[in-house]
């Protein structure tokens, strides 16, 4: 079980590189807004990263049983069903170092210390009592609820800081993040439903791509305009 999991695991690490990576070429323009305290630019790049992030995800989702079978083989399928709810859990993982650039940019790092120790403990106690009833699969979705605590936690903790501090604590447009996620996990939870429909699967993937190709020239257009903020 532990290592079913744990093949899972390896490839969300691999997948937090990539948000690592992004936010690291996201902060020093940040902090440029923030210290102008000017952040309409950053809601909508804020936002762009955000989507771009969540359509990487998906496409590790849509596509979690053929992953799977590359890295580990078809002995560690039963890994598959662990990949939605841990893939999810890294959407919130973005929001929260979205929250965790500001605290650190105040040096308030108490919230972060605080919230990592909470949702470290919540997961421990969930992962207690539901991985005896359900088997290893219950561990994804205990770190899927201490991300989302620990996301909570830290965007608590901003809010509090910028107002603190007389900032627009609307620093980033968090109903837009919300509703964001809220389709990412509605969608992913609808790829995990035709796991054992292949055929069915492939044609959605399929028909989404041909929306996509369809659209290129819309698609452009909003990512032309998304680089331009960013520059």
């Amino acid at each position: 079980d532990a290592a079913m999991y744990g093949v899972t695991y390896n490839l969300a690490i691999i997948l937090t590189f990539v948000i690592n990576a992004v936010n690291n070429s996201y902060v020093p323009w940040f902090y440029g807004k923030l210290k102008e305290n000017k952040f309409e630019a950053n809601k909508k790049v804020s936002f762009a990263i955000s989507a771009l992030m969540a359509v990487l995800l998906l496409g590790v989702i849509s596509l979690a049983p053929e992953i799977i079978y590359v890295l580990a083989g078809k002995k560690y399928e039963s890994a598959v069903w662990v990949v939605p709810p841990v893939a999810m859990s890294l959407i919130f993982l973005l929001y929260t170092q979205f929250s965790i650039n500001v605290e650190f940019f105040f040096e308030e790092k108490k919230a972060i210390v605080f919230g990592s120790i909470l949702s470290a403990v919540v997961n421990i106690v969930l992962n207690y009592f539901f991985i005896k009833e359900f088997g290893f699969v219950a561990a994804a979705y205990t770190t899927l609820l201490s991300y989302i605590l620990f996301a909570l936690c830290n965007y608590i903790s901003m809010v509090k800081i910028c107002r603190k501090r007389y900032i627009d604590a609307n620093i980033y447009n968090t109903k837009k993040l919300l509703i964001l996620a809220f389709v990412f996990c509605f969608i992913g939870f609808g790829f995990m439903a035709l796991y054992n429909m292949s055929v069915v699967r492939y044609c959605v993937i399929a028909a989404v791509l041909l929306i996509g190709l369809i659209n290129i020239k819309k698609i452009m257009v909003v990512v032309k305009e998304y680089v331009s903020v960013f520059r």
